[in-house]
């Protein structure tokens, strides 16, 4: 891949395996430990962020939180929502809405790699379907 990721991830540990993962196979990525973070990254990043992977429970603005205000200048960005909360605690239904992609942790590298992969490639379909 070549696209721009912003890793939003508040387990260091996780953010690091993430974000390695994700410059081996060639994007640009950008981290972020937290929201707090993430919000200046986001809205002062003068490129395209193709997408926004995410944690859903952080402290201070959980991860629907922050891609909502993301996406009010960003409204092209796709959206990837990870937990490792049980489905009972958290309902991926919920997060779903617009075509968000939610991935339950843990996962693999690999279908870690896929997913995105997956969501780049359709949202680049669904762009020059559009056209």
């Amino acid at each position: 891949g070549n696209e721009t990721i912003l890793v939003v991830e508040d387990d260091e540990s996780v953010r690091q395996y993430i974000v390695a993962l994700l410059r081996k196979q060639g994007y640009a990525v950008m981290e972020a430990g937290n929201a707090k973070e993430a919000l200046p990254l986001g809205e002062h990043y003068e490129g395209r962020i193709n997408l926004l992977l995410t944690d859903v429970v952080m402290p201070d603005i959980n991860g629907p939180d922050l891609a909502g205000r993301l996406r009010d200048s960003r409204p092209d960005m796709n959206i990837i929502y990870m937990s490792g909360y049980p489905d009972k605690m958290i309902d991926p239904r919920e997060m779903l809405r617009d075509g968000f992609i939610f991935l339950q942790k843990p996962f693999s590298g690999a279908d870690l790699i896929r997913i995105v992969r997956e969501t780049l490639d359709a949202a680049a379909w669904d762009m020059t379907a559009a056209v």
